[in-house]
């Protein structure tokens, strides 16, 4: 369905025009796309995203330490942290798209990380108080939604400014920028943390 989808299958309309599309190089595509601030805006936001939630992820078990008592277990902590993180990301998948469709994405995203920043820090100020650490996570969660659900989106429409702008897609230069990050950027905010 993703493919079915996909600008490039619903913008040719025909095998002759696919035909007539010459190959662009690597070199190509990596020059227009660090020509372009909308691709550069979008990488750096998608990086502090990917590594900030890796930071979080990596000190989680910190976290829990500082929050453990006689009752409560660093495993228990855990999981409880991470189950409340998790629901305002799942109840969120039903909202973000009407939301974004409505006022835009990149109005959604930026309330949603203003909204994930305010919850980070209520979750390291009150850090020793189990139900406020909570809150502060779930509304961490639930801000970064927006962006979690929509980079792709955010994504695709900087290709579409750069096919504007150059005449050719770069799909595969920035999806491999894309993909570096996500993986990278794990191991280095655990080598971090």
């Amino acid at each position: 369905l993703q493919y079915y989808f996909t600008r490039e299958r619903v913008t040719e309309e025909g095998m002759h025009a696919a035909a007539e599309k010459k190959a662009v190089s690597a070199g190509k595509q990596a020059k227009a796309a660090v020509s372009d601030g909308f691709f550069w805006a979008i990488v750096i936001f998608y990086f502090l995203y990917q590594f900030s939630g890796g930071i979080k992820n990596a000190s989680l078990n910190f976290y829990a330490e500082l929050l453990e008592t006689d009752v409560l277990t660093k495993d228990s902590i855990t999981g409880v942290l991470g189950i409340v993180g998790a629901v305002p990301m799942a109840v969120a998948v039903f909202f973000v798209a009407p939301l974004c469709n409505k006022f835009g994405k990149r109005l959604i995203t930026v309330i949603g990380m203003i909204v994930g920043v305010a919850g980070g820090v209520l979750a390291g100020i009150f850090y020793d108080n189990m139900a406020v650490a909570a809150a502060g996570i779930a509304l961490k969660c639930l801000g970064s939604a927006p962006a979690g659900y929509m980079i792709l989106a955010m994504i695709a429409d900087s290709l579409d400014h750069i096919e504007a702008k150059c005449g050719f897609r770069c799909d595969g230069f920035v999806m491999s920028i894309y993909s570096s990050i996500m993986i990278a950027s794990t191991p280095v905010a655990q080598g971090i943390t």
